[in-house]
């Protein structure tokens, strides 16, 4: 479970579909982009009131293939997400694929997450799985290994990722 800010108690990740125009140009629009808005918001428990706070610590906008979205049935679009400290800073870090071949990863700061993500890599090929996500070092930060059809590919932080 996500601890952003690092205090011990754990946080809330939330997603919300962005409304696109209900036009039939926004629904073709969106039909022929093959990709849907969502909005991720993350928020802070709050332990001297013993609740969640109202205000999001940062907000991620993104597109995710429209298919994802309607094979979710409201249960969450998103195939492959990470929530893991990926440069060793104590606070979750929150990544994903935004496509089958595309990850994503947003650092997680004092202010909270950023607009633009840290890092996105564009595999060359469609991303089958997840085999491990793991501090490999033990030196606090995680290491993430994906599988395609014919490549093995290891995300492992290095210091001109991390602080």
């Amino acid at each position: 479970l996500p601890d952003f800010d690092g205090n011990g108690f754990h946080d809330l990740l939330l997603w919300k579909p962005q409304r696109v125009s209900l036009t039939a140009d926004g629904l073709a629009r969106a039909a022929t982009q093959g990709a849907w808005p969502i909005t991720i918001v993350a928020h802070p428990f709050a332990p001297e009131k013993m609740r969640y706070g109202a205000k999001p610590m940062g907000h991620i906008e993104m597109e995710i293939p429209l298919s994802w979205y309607m094979a979710s049935g409201g249960a969450g679009p998103l195939k492959t997400i990470f929530l893991h400290d990926i440069d060793g800073d104590t606070r979750t870090d929150f990544g994903c694929l935004t496509d089958e071949r595309t990850i994503a990863i947003w650092r997680f700061r004092p202010e909270g997450f950023p607009s633009s993500p840290d890092l996105i890599h564009r595999f060359p090929e469609a991303i089958d799985e997840v085999l491990f996500e793991t501090d490999l070092e033990g030196q606090g930060r995680t290491t993430i290994a994906l599988r395609s059809q014919g490549h093995l590919y290891l995300l492992r932080p290095t210091t001109r990722f991390t602080r």
